[in-house]
């Protein structure tokens, strides 16, 4: 998704955590990997949008030698639709910030009313392209994926 600072040769070797801004879903990473480095696996699906597609994943986490552990990803969807300018890196942005669930890829369309939105239906329903400047995006989790991640590591306690 046009991010050259995030290809495999500029982040191997580097912390994980330098690139997972938000706190819960640090924290949601943190326990899961603490139970791999313990021998379990995690494995659960998520969203990873493009401007142009929208991609179902599966990530699968389990240990590496060495005291590692991998992540791997695998396409389970791909489906193509018309570009979302939102999703672009290339827009200039404001200093605003919007919150995007980084597992559903939905958009949170409501300060604490935990209604969370497709993009297309937030840039309806907040007029982003109203603004000035459409905000910049911040990664999150929903409700719903915070539920459904917590049960995934609760299943890898037993």
């Amino acid at each position: 998704n046009d991010g050259p600072e995030l290809l495999q040769v500029s982040v191997i070797g580097k912390p994980l955590w330098n690139y997972i801004t938000d706190e819960t879903t640090r924290s949601l990473y943190q326990q899961m990997v603490a139970r791999v480095r313990e021998g379990r696996s995690a494995q659960f699906s998520l969203r990873c949008d493009g401007p142009d597609c929208r991609r179902l994943l599966e990530m699968t986490i389990r240990a590496g030698a060495n005291g590692t552990v991998e992540f791997a990803t695998r396409t389970l969807r791909l489906d193509h639709r018309a570009p979302v300018a939102m999703l672009s890196r290339q827009v200039p942005r404001s200093t605003d910030l919007l919150r995007v669930c980084a597992w559903c890829n939905r958009v949170d369309a409501g300060s604490g009313t935990g209604q969370w939105v497709e993009v297309e239906d937030a840039i309806e329903s907040l007029r982003l392209f109203e603004l000035p400047l459409p905000p910049q995006l911040t990664h999150g989790i929903c409700e719903t994926c915070f539920a459904a991640m917590s049960k995934t590591i609760q299943n890898l306690n037993t």
